[in-house]
């Protein structure tokens, strides 16, 4: 079936599969004339109409070297020819080659330079659409099918919009309380309560569904830097400047056992998922291993250059991970000491790792405004990640290994494909920079949190299509 008749057939609500905003997108081409003359585009050259139009027909015959040739002619005559802006940012952006917010950026550039048409508004609504803003697409639609009403293909994208097929991610409400900045958060298994670590001393247990406060947790002599939570959900693990561990009663708001020695700055703590194991790294460069149910230090490995910045420990018990501001990765067997890898090619500072639920993959945050996905098995870096215009500070994979967030100090959080690398949604609302994210286990929460001292919450859809 051609692009056409996919878009019929998702107006008819009779097909195998929905096209995506881009094939809809590709099918209006063909109807310009009508869509022009309900709201056309002021002072675009007709050579890069034409040559827009010729680069769709490229496309649509699979001569995609073609119509990246054509697209970019018809930007030297007109550099913000909204039609070529879309079509060629929107296959970019679902390759990975740029973000969402990049593309935003060029096409409200257009509205400044063609003026505020129907058309510049809908080719924003679909865009909006795809990275699961409907709540900023629905206003443009609404705008553009108020102006004209007899567009049948504009009432169709409303209609998609106000729809529960597309994914939605939007920002829910914000957890107040902290007087420091906030560190780290992250959220139970079940989702219900969420945790925050922060310069002020204390970690904060929150009611997810309202936000509210339900306990602070106090006994840290310093920043508390790293928060973790165990698998039942019984426990919370956190580790801080005055170079202690501690575990909490999560019902009782009870420091329970103190991990401690003479160790520096703590930076990152976790707890294996069978409870029985406690990993952490900080400003004395070491991963120390450690028994929750004694607070005995089991084992300490020595390898990195500088201090450790992040640990993570495999769902089986078997190895390690850390990050470090030596700029490397290093993997360790938790039975033995010994590093089974290195992996190198971050240039700058690592500042988070993380691993898949699986233990086969890796993910990396770098003061080098990138995130990469490894291999573990080889230490091969499969795909990095770009887009972030700061340092990127924290990073978490879904369960499902599918979607990774990230945040970074450039005030954002992104919402990844770890397949494509591409970034499906850029999340804003922070004012200042973003020190740590979190992903639920169902993965249709996300939690942030950074140097403003709040928390934010988003919801954020799984996708219904590729």
């Amino acid at each position: 079936m051609n692009l056409l008749g996919r878009l019929r057939g998702w107006s008819q609500k009779q097909p195998e599969q929905p096209p995506t905003a881009f094939e809809k997108a590709l099918a209006t081409q063909h109807h310009q004339e009508q869509q022009l003359a309900a709201g056309a585009i002021s002072e675009c050259d007709p050579r890069a109409d034409h040559l827009n139009r010729r680069a769709c027909q490229f496309y649509e015959t699979g001569q995609k070297d073609a119509a990246e040739a054509a697209w970019e002619e018809a930007l030297t005559y007109d550099p913000n020819h909204p039609e070529t802006l879309f079509n060629q940012g929107f296959l970019r952006w679902r390759q990975g080659q740029l973000t969402d917010a990049v593309l935003i950026e060029q096409l409200e550039k257009a509205r400044q330079v063609h003026g505020d048409s129907c058309r510049l508004q809908v080719l924003l609504a679909l865009v909006h659409l795809e990275r699961g803003a409907v709540e900023a697409a629905l206003p443009l639609l609404e705008t553009a099918v108020r102006r004209a009403p007899g567009n049948r293909q504009w009432q169709g994208f409303l209609t998609m919009g106000r729809s529960t097929e597309l994914p939605r991610h939007r920002f829910l409400h914000k957890f107040e309380g902290h007087t420091g900045p906030v560190n780290a958060v992250c959220l139970s298994p079940d989702g219900r309560l969420a945790f925050s670590a922060s310069d002020d001393k204390t970690i904060r247990v929150w009611e997810v569904s309202s936000g509210r406060c339900v306990r602070v947790l106090r006994g840290h002599d310093g920043f508390v830097s790293s928060v973790f939570p165990s698998t039942d959900g019984k426990w919370v693990i956190s580790g801080g400047k005055d170079a202690t561990l501690r575990l909490w009663d999560v019902a009782l708001g009870r420091c329970v056992r103190t991990f401690s020695h003479e160790m520096y700055d703590v930076y990152s703590v976790c707890i294996s998922t069978d409870g029985l194991l406690a990993v952490s790294g900080g400003l004395d460069k070491m991963v120390h291993f450690w028994e929750v149910e004694t607070g005995q230090l089991l084992r300490t490995c020595e390898g990195h250059r500088y201090a450790v910045a992040s640990v993570a420990c495999s769902v089986d018990r078997r190895f390690a991970l850390s990050g470090s501001l030596d700029r490397t990765l290093r993997v360790w067997d938790i039975e033995t000491g010994r590093c089974l890898r290195t992996f190198e090619g971050h240039t700058g500072e690592v500042n988070a790792v993380c691993l898949s639920h699986d233990g086969k993959w890796a993910a990396s945050a770098s003061k080098d405004q990138t995130l990469r996905l490894w291999e573990v098995a080889t230490g091969r870096c499969l795909r990095t990640f770009t887009g972030h215009t700061n340092a990127v500070s924290a990073v978490h994979i879904s369960a499902d290994g599918r979607l990774m967030l990230s945040a970074s100090y450039d005030q954002t959080v992104r919402i990844w494909d770890v397949a494509t690398g591409r970034c499906l949604r850029t999340l804003t609302g922070h004012t200042s920079d973003v020190d740590s994210v979190w992903l639920s286990t169902d993965g249709r929460l996300a939690l942030s949190g950074g140097y403003e001292k709040i928390l934010r919450l988003w919801e954020i859809a799984p996708r219904t299509q590729d």
